[in-house]
């Protein structure tokens, strides 16, 4: 799905447990990626590209744990 106007992503704690990987791209409005602590602990792959816009990405702590792999 293309969300072309999509501003700003805020995700809670302990949230996507059971995620393989995670992918944010294509989203040229998105200025704003926040995560909670705790979230994504399971995930191996986290992505984010294309994403001409973003100015501030905050996580907390513990999140995306297990990743072996940022791009």
């Amino acid at each position: 799905h293309s969300l072309p106007s999509l501003q700003s992503i805020i995700l809670g704690n302990s949230g996507f447990l059971r995620t393989p990987s995670f992918s944010l791209t294509d989203l040229p409005s998105l200025h704003l990626f926040i995560v909670g602590s705790s979230a994504f602990n399971n995930s191996q792959s986290f992505v984010m590209r294309n994403l001409t816009s973003l100015s501030s990405v905050k996580m907390g702590s513990r999140s995306f744990y297990s990743v072996s792999s940022f791009s």
